[in-house]
């Protein structure tokens, strides 16, 4: 999927880490700055669903795979239509 609006999706914001594990508590960070400003309250159980999802493919990214080691990690957050991916 291209960046901008595509597919009924519209993509929020895009950030790149360096495969480090310091990098999975900045990629939880990041979702919690761009969704709950405008798309989630602080409490929303979706919302621990999302950070626990992005923890793990953060995690598991920068451990079993070359984002590891000098790799990086990207992080694209979309919405559209009662949909966040």
């Amino acid at each position: 999927m291209t960046p901008g609006k595509g597919g009924g999706l519209e993509l929020l914001a895009v950030l790149t880490l360096p495969g480090v594990e310091r990098s999975v508590r900045q990629a939880r960070l990041f979702l919690r700055d761009i969704l709950v400003p405008a798309h989630l309250s602080p409490g929303d159980e979706l919302l621990d669903d999302m950070v626990l999802v992005v923890d793990e493919f953060a995690g598991n990214g920068i451990r079993h795979t070359a984002s590891g080691q000098g790799g990086k990690i990207h992080i694209a957050l979309w919405a559209g239509r009662g949909v966040l991916r």
